[in-house]
């Protein structure tokens, strides 16, 4: 990776272990889907961060969609920047009183957002 000059992906929140057996996969059986797996799962894992942050912000719409670009730039490799924006709006589309818990967020901080959120802002 490194002399193709593509960095490696480094997700804090993934258990080295797991990392390193998803790599093994590849390396040692040619088998691409744990690290696949262990990829998404970071992705969504940073995509549901970055919604918890929208919505603690009370970010509307435009607002929301500039955090999301934003964040993406700094930590989402390019080839893979479309994708981790659209699942990040699709969430925030799909978030509503009935699921966002899941994202650990209080019900007054859901409300305010979806305030904002519904004013079109």
């Amino acid at each position: 990776m490194i002399k193709a000059n593509v960095a490696p992906l480094s997700f804090t929140d993934v258990r080295s272990d797991l990392y390193t057996q998803a790599t093994l996969g590849v390396y040692e059986l040619n088998r691409v889907e744990l690290l696949k797996d262990v990829f998404l799962w970071a992705y969504e894992r940073s995509a549901a961060r970055y919604i918890a942050e929208v919505v603690r912000g009370a970010l509307g719409r435009k607002a929301a969609a500039g955090f999301v670009r934003q964040k993406a730039q700094a930590s989402v490799p390019e080839a893979d920047r479309e994708q981790f924006i659209e699942v990040a709006e699709t969430e925030l589309l799909g978030l509503h009183d009935g699921n966002f818990a899941r994202y650990q967020v209080r019900p007054s901080e859901c409300a305010a957002w979806q305030a904002e959120w519904n004013a079109g802002r």
